[in-house]
């Protein structure tokens, strides 16, 4: 149940990063678990996109303080329309072999949606309306799915799948695949199985495509594309730049030809391409797009560069895409911002790849990685310095608990590298 106080109850002094703490109420939940909530008023200062770190480790020191199993904290600041939620909540761990449960207290689990002017709000809202239904049934574990990293890349990736999906059944709709064959050179087989080897280039080119789409999507988040073709900041750009750029090309009448007179050209005329002030210019609009110098935006063959697909198929992938909260931050094993980061590149590329098992294409999940640098660095530290006590408790933060549930039972999330990227 919702408590909300009359007075909300002041719980620490101003800081020098933070005007104000207050305790506005209590989420008390059926299985005895209670949530403090809180409101932080933060200096003018503070960035709270990027200052992650200070903003986490102050919240989480009032779980203690407010008698709870967890803090939800809105941060806000004067004059601003940006805000962000944050949950922290302390892990515990049962030793299976002892039964003996421990808390492991310098490792809250944190997880935050960045919300305001310009962000998407969609994945937030529907996560807290999936609260409200739970009722009497809420547990501390449903608000933290509800806060959970590993869940919405899941439903991205499923979702990024089906679109792909309609991509690649356009291109081998019977009407058309004598066409795309063609294209492709690919020659007509005896048989359906070697057929559908023969016809992988066609799958590859849909996944390319799907993949060059998305990570420009990064890019129009960070502002780098459209940028004013007078303006020097390259944070200045379109962020709803792809979805614009099908709109002029509708307003030309080429929403049909969007990928041969507008991609195309956006691909390997301006991101593949070094331009005097990476100028771009198509149908009478300039602009600067950046030059990211091959890889993933290296020349198709020109059948390919020709080929054209209904203009339905990207309006609906880019209205796709402005549901979710598309974030530049890298995020540490413990601290997510509730989005979706550019490791899903990695995560599409290794999921859609049909022979990653022959070349070894396997993602190793962050939690992992942190783990086996932290014991590197801790017995270099111990060889060189001897054994502290306050190291060994920092370098073991990402052990147990944490660790088997995402080598187990979590879904594969996204590969660190993306296809042929090199930028």
């Amino acid at each position: 149940s919702l408590k909300l106080f009359a007075s909300p109850q002041p719980l620490a002094a101003a800081q020098e990063f933070v005007k104000s703490t207050r305790q506005i109420g209590t989420i008390d939940l059926p299985d005895g678990s209670t949530i403090a909530l809180l409101e932080v008023e933060t200096a003018s200062q503070v960035k709270l996109a990027r200052n992650r770190v200070a903003l986490r480790n102050f919240v989480s020191s009032f779980i203690d303080e407010a008698g709870a199993a967890a803090v939800i904290a809105v941060f806000h600041q004067e004059n601003s329309t940006d805000w962000r939620l944050t949950y922290a909540a302390r892990q515990t761990i049962l030793d299976e072999e002892t039964f003996a449960i421990s808390t492991v207290e310098t490792a809250p689990r944190r997880f935050t949606f960045l919300l305001g002017q310009g962000e998407p709000c969609r994945t937030a809202a529907a996560r807290f309306a999936g609260l409200l239904e739970k009722d009497s049934k809420l547990t501390l574990a449903d608000v933290e799915k509800a806060f959970s990293v590993e869940a919405l890349s899941q439903e991205f990736f499923n979702k990024y799948s089906e679109h792909y999906d309609k991509f690649l059944a356009e291109l081998t709709a019977p009407q058309r695949i004598a066409d795309t064959r063609a294209r492709f050179t690919i020659a007509i087989t005896e048989s359906d199985e070697a057929q559908t080897t023969a016809d992988k280039p066609i799958r590859d080119f849909a996944k390319k495509l799907l993949g060059r789409l998305i990570f420009l999507h990064f890019l129009q988040k960070k502002g780098w594309m459209g940028v004013a073709s007078t303006s020097a900041d390259w944070s200045t750009g379109n962020k709803n730049f792809l979805a614009d750029y099908l709109s002029l090309a509708e307003q030309n009448s080429h929403q049909e030809t969007f990928h041969s007179t507008y991609l195309a050209p956006l691909f390997f005329q301006a991101l593949n391409t070094e331009r005097e002030n990476s100028t771009f210019q198509i149908q009478k609009s300039t602009f600067r797009i950046p030059y990211l110098n091959g890889g993933l935006f290296d020349p198709d063959p020109a059948p390919l560069q020709s080929l054209d697909l209904p203009a339905q198929l990207f309006s609906h992938l880019f209205a796709f895409f402005s549901e979710y909260n598309f974030t530049i931050d890298e995020n540490d094993p413990e601290d997510h911002e509730v989005g979706i980061d550019p490791e899903m590149l990695g995560h599409i590329f290794e999921n859609l790849l049909e022979d990653n098992k022959d070349k070894g294409a396997y993602y190793t999940p962050k939690v992992i990685v942190s783990y086996m640098c932290r014991q590197s660095l801790l017995r270099y530290l111990e060889t060189h310095l001897g054994k502290n006590e306050h190291l060994t408790r920092l370098c073991e933060v990402h052990e147990p608990g944490d660790l088997r549930e995402k080598t187990t039972g979590a879904p594969p999330m996204p590969n660190a590298s993306p296809p042929c990227w090199r930028t």
